[in-house]
């Protein structure tokens, strides 16, 4: 065989082994640090970090697309992104139990905790006296807020962003905002300067659960990540106390 043709076949069959560890990973456009945000056209945060150790450790790229969280899952769920992240099976469910979409799941990346934020003065009252909770457009509440909204005894105010929300319930606008106690305690530290003017309700109805990334298409390369965060478990823990995700 001349040297010269088999030089340039090894070339091609490089590039294209370099074209298949290319992946799409679907993300949030929306700043919600610890975890993530799209800074300077950069997406940054715990998520991106976790993801990024593995794509080393595999020779493996992942470019992140923001997006909106109904077109994420639009495109997600037509198959048109390799990955989402962050993911949950209990997310968007009756849609994905109608279309009958086969969804894989990673092992969890990150834990996450979601309730109510309220003002100090309000940090005992109980789920009779919310008369309008504000939640970030595309989110899924506790089952019992959503209850309480269909039986028409709360109101359920739809804002886009967590700041939003968090503002309007300093002003009294809202008696509460539901979201993520770690991303609020964030954004009320760093970006309002207001760190103890909200507090996270015990009081309230509240979620906890984990964040995976999830795919249609490639359920061999969750395996790998699966793998990956049993053996980099310390790594991630100090990542999760960087980041101050307790």
């Amino acid at each position: 065989m001349n040297k010269w043709f088999f030089l340039s076949m090894l070339l091609v069959l490089r590039v294209g082994l370099a074209k298949e560890s290319i992946y799409t990973v679907g993300v949030e456009n929306l700043p919600f640090l610890p975890y993530s945000q799209v800074k300077d056209k950069q997406y940054i945060g715990i998520l991106r970090e976790i993801l990024d150790e593995f794509g080393q450790q595999e020779n493996i790229t992942f470019r992140y697309e923001a997006l909106p969280i109904t077109r994420l899952y639009a495109r997600f769920f037509a198959g048109k992104i390799d990955f989402k992240m962050p993911a949950n099976k209990y997310w968007q469910k009756s849609i994905k139990d109608k279309r009958n979409l086969l969804i894989s799941y990673s092992s969890p990346l990150v834990h996450f905790l979601d309730g109510v934020m309220v003002q100090k003065p309000n940090a005992n009252a109980t789920l009779e006296m919310m008369k309008r909770i504000g939640i970030v457009s595309g989110f899924t509440p506790a089952q019992q807020y959503l209850q309480r909204t269909k039986d028409k005894k709360l109101v359920m105010r739809e804002n886009p962003s967590i700041r939003g929300l968090l503002e309007q319930t300093l002003l009294g606008r809202l008696d509460g905002a539901y979201v993520n106690i770690y991303v609020a305690e964030h954004f009320l530290r760093e970006a309002l300067q207001k760190p103890d003017e909200l507090v996270f309700s015990k009081k309230l109805p509240y979620v906890k659960g984990d964040y995976h990334i999830a795919t249609l298409k490639h359920q061999a390369l969750i395996k790998k990540i699966n793998k990956y965060l049993i053996e980099s478990a310390a790594k991630i823990n100090n990542l999760k106390k960087k980041y101050g995700i307790r």
